[in-house]
């Protein structure tokens, strides 16, 4: 805990966790009760497998960002919900099919339900497709987990160890490149204290907990799902106390949540700030490779940044700032073309009001 780095990136961390926090508090001030003070702001990456199809996965993906227009209007999530085939870690290897949606935060899993469904119909249709039975889920509520803990494997490479049965030691975590990008792209965090090559030792150093582990069955495949998310958990109040920054914490299944492999869909916990992904980890399967897990520099003021790197994140920031742009610009297309859906339902079957009334009784 002496040594440069280890201080340095307590100072920096905690700095932005007092900012946060002050931010929290104002929100306090204002009069919003406490526990409805996370950041409305949040991300999350899920993978729902399906089942099997010959050497590969059939899931769902849902890629989502929660919203709200203003304080007082509904929290959203706008999510894309594909069907694409997989690796054995959660590769992506080709989509089959992908929608937008946008859903209410209170009522999440039901209005995902009819995307879930089409979804599986496409999954069914596919030849030699085998269905997973329902999941069996676990909780760790973003607490030190029974069943999951951060590892390496022989050769180095970050790794889950799960105490779930036989093969669940030393999986390997691939980290999908999409993710990467969050993480990495997220300015409330200190990942971009260090060039983006960095980012698995980053995370390696300082992983974020496990919410839950999902354990499917079939093809003779043992395929896991964890979920594990970062982002501020606690907060300060205006009165000096402490109270808890995660939105939605689960030790169970939500009633009727999973009853077969299609419709299982439950609403992840999020913290302030929060970002949250699933990895898929199968057990007996060979991982793509990943790279070896490098210490951090103790002393390197500048963290190991180099002109390349440099001019890496300029680009990247560039594309970032235009992949926002089209995002919203899609967000209001959605929102125009439901409106319009809406006039013309209103309007239906009544004439226009420069038709000949008359005429269009005949």
């Amino acid at each position: 805990m002496n040594s440069p780095r280890v201080a340095r990136t307590f100072r920096i961390t905690r700095a932005w966790t007092l900012a946060l926090s002050l931010g929290a508090a104002l929100l306090s001030y204002a009069g919003e009760p406490a526990r409805a003070r996370a950041c409305y702001v949040a991300h999350q990456y899920r993978v729902f497998p399906l089942g099997v199809q010959g050497d590969q996965l059939i899931a769902v993906r849902i890629e989502q960002t929660r919203f709200t227009e203003d304080m007082k209007s509904a929290i959203l999530w706008g999510a894309t919900v594909s069907l694409v085939e997989m690796g054995w870690y959660g590769e992506p290897l080709r989509e089959l099919a992908s929608e937008k949606v946008e859903v209410k935060d209170k009522a999440y899993a039901r209005e995902l339900q009819p995307a879930l469904a089409r979804a599986a119909a496409r999954a069914r249709a596919l030849e030699g497709f085998e269905a997973f039975s329902a999941p069996k889920t676990l909780f760790c509520d973003l607490e030190p987990c029974r069943f999951a803990k951060w590892s390496r494997t022989a050769g180095g490479q970050l790794a889950v160890d799960l105490k779930l049965g036989a093969g669940g030691r030393g999986l390997a975590a691939v980290l999908p490149e999409r993710v990467k990008d969050e993480l990495y792209g997220d300015g409330m965090n200190f990942y971009q204290l260090y060039p983006r090559r960095r980012l698995l030792d980053v995370f390696a150093e300082y992983p974020s907990p496990f919410s839950s582990i999902r354990v499917y069955r079939a093809g003779g495949r043992t395929v896991f799902v964890a979920h594990t998310t970062d982002g501020q958990m606690v907060g300060e109040g205006a009165d000096g106390d402490d109270f808890d920054m995660v939105r939605g914490r689960l030790s169970r299944l939500p009633p009727g949540a999973c009853k077969d492999v299609f419709s299982c869909m439950y609403r992840e916990p999020i913290p302030h700030h929060g970002r949250g992904f699933d990895l898929v980890l199968t057990a007996g399967a060979t991982p793509p490779p990943t790279p070896v897990i490098a210490a951090l520099p103790e002393d390197d003021d500048d963290y190991g940044w180099t002109d390349a790197d440099r001019r890496e994140q300029e680009e990247r920031k560039r594309l970032e700032k235009a992949e926002r742009e089209r995002e919203r610009a899609e967000r209001e297309e959605l929102r125009f073309l439901e409106q319009a859906r809406i006039e013309a339902e209103q309007q239906w079957p009544y004439p226009d009001e420069d038709e000949d009334e008359d005429a269009w009784m005949l």
